[in-house]
């Protein structure tokens, strides 16, 4: 079993990471660059990410967020260490049983 899966049962997979991130460029394109329904930048008061507290849903969601709010030039510290391109995104949580 450990030849086939390299995360441990239930956690999100590398497979999942590409495809999480995938999800948010095209997204991206779509409703920043094709509609211009969201800014580039990332806004609090424009979108909020929500995820459950499970491992791989907020890894999902920090993933995709990510990629949606890639070259955001708002909040990012002009710091030569900081990785180029990334803005952390806040994911808030909500406990299961209240969850939609």
């Amino acid at each position: 079993m450990k030849d086939i899966w390299t995360e441990p049962p239930g956690e999100l997979t590398k497979v999942g990471q590409i495809q999480a991130f995938d999800q948010g460029l095209k997204l991206k394109k779509r409703y920043v660059d094709e509609l211009g329904y969201l800014s580039k930048n990332y806004w609090s008061k424009d979108i909020a990410a929500r995820s459950t507290f499970l491992n791989r849903t907020l890894s999902s969601a920090y993933i995709f967020m990510t990629a949606f709010y890639l070259d955001s030039e708002n909040s990012t510290p002009d710091d030569p260490r900081w990785p180029k391109g990334w803005n952390p995104i806040p994911i808030q949580t909500v406990p299961f049983k209240d969850e939609y």
